[in-house]
């Protein structure tokens, strides 16, 4: 049996892939996708269609477990696409989100623009079984707000499963590797805490941490009005405290590693560099832990995904690492690559749209460790693909 494992050529955003492979027919047995964004591009079918013909439909199989990190578009800009070309369908795939707790929803989804409650409609819509994983609990450091006894939560986040974080999933007994799937949420409520008390003070609603549970029924002058009071709290002392992480830190991390009884003969990395140089990196570990956007500059986060490093990976060390938010250097520092033991990092980036010395940064801090490294652009050329080959 085989694992191909590719990281897809998006440029800002993440796609990533993984199939397990029948050596002996050619077929896929199994497939999972961490993230199905599609960059930022504005023709949302071309990337995609690539990555569907080459990365998934070649093998005859539509995506089994979809994992989604969090709800900023390019993460998730893809999904509806996916569904209507049948790849992500009612039938086959298990969609694991982060949980957005009710009270938050509001405040996650319209004042910041993400995609939370587009993207579960959408799901929903074609009767796409989700589950919902719940936020770590010994890394929440702001007690979560609680529903009223009695009270009844949102049809958006009710019809759904729960699972706990750390949760192992197995492949099942039909596929023969034996691999798992370790989902972690990191959400700090912080940035939820800081702007509660921040809109306390000329409050002309009366809006209290009770009435978020109604946002639904809010009139539009009072959405109107909490979304202008979130564009000045942004940039208030509130929100650069120490205290308080940016909202898009808050994702769901997986780890991707093999069990602890798997015979691993052989895993190889093929990517390409920027220069148009390919490189090849033989025997590393078979893990990898895909970060999305958590923030690793803030040391509760490095913390933890430490702690996942140590207790959820067989040998204690990732082989593949994502370096998070397109390597942006608010997101990571160096002690990523001397303090996190892993062998080999990457990142999703575009060099043209992204300030440039945020790339400058990630190469010397990887070429000052000695790390391999590759940055996976939107050019095709641009490519990471590892093969593990499994007994």
């Amino acid at each position: 049996m085989k694992l191909i494992r590719t990281i897809a050529s998006v440029g800002i955003g993440a796609f990533c892939i993984e199939r397990f492979i029948d050596e002996q027919s050619g077929w896929s047995n199994f497939l999972v996708v961490y993230d199905c964004g599609k960059g930022r591009s504005k023709n949302t079918s071309k990337p995609l269609k690539k990555i569907i013909d080459q990365d998934l439909r070649v093998y005859n199989k539509t995506v089994d477990f979809l994992f989604l990190s969090h709800f900023d578009s390019d993460h998730i800009n893809g999904l509806s696409y996916l569904i209507s070309q049948g790849i992500v369908n009612s039938t086959d795939t298990r969609v694991f989100l982060p949980l957005i707790q009710t009270p938050y929803i509001f405040l996650y989804e319209y004042i910041n623009n993400l995609h939370f409650i587009d993207a579960v409609n959408l799901l929903k819509q074609h009767s796409i079984k989700v589950v919902f994983v719940n936020p770590d609990r010994n890394f929440v450091e702001e007690p979560m707000m609680i529903r009223e006894e009695g009270s009844q939560e949102p049809e958006i986040i009710s019809f759904a499963d729960r699972i706990e974080s750390y949760t192992r999933l197995n492949l099942p007994k039909s596929v023969k590797p034996l691999w798992k799937y370790v989902p972690f949420y990191l959400q700090n409520n912080g940035i939820y805490k800081a702007f509660l008390s921040y809109i306390s003070h000329n409050n002309p609603y009366g809006i209290t941490q009770r009435d978020f549970k109604n946002f639904l029924q809010w009139s539009e002058s009072q959405k109107n009005w909490l979304r202008n009071r979130y564009k000045n709290f942004r940039y208030s002392k509130n929100r650069h405290s120490k205290e308080v992480s940016p909202i898009n830190m808050n994702a769901m991390l997986l780890i991707s590693d093999k069990s602890e009884c798997a015979n691993i003969l052989r895993t190889s990395i093929q990517y390409t560099d920027f220069q148009g140089v390919s490189n090849t990196s033989n025997q590393l570990e078979c893990s990898v832990l895909y970060t999305s956007d958590v923030g690793l500059n803030d040391q509760k986060y490095f913390n933890r995904v430490n702690f996942a490093i140590q207790n959820y990976i067989v040998g204690q060390r990732a082989g593949l690492f994502q370096i998070p938010h397109h390597a942006s250097i608010h997101c990571y520092n160096s002690n990523t690559f001397r303090k996190l033991p892993f062998d080999m990092a990457f990142c999703n980036c575009k060099k043209s749209s992204i300030n440039p010395s945020y790339c400058s940064q990630y190469e010397n801090d990887a070429m000052q460790s000695g790390i391999p490294y590759a940055i996976v652009d939107d050019n095709p050329t641009n490519v990471l693909e590892e093969e593990i080959l499994i007994r």
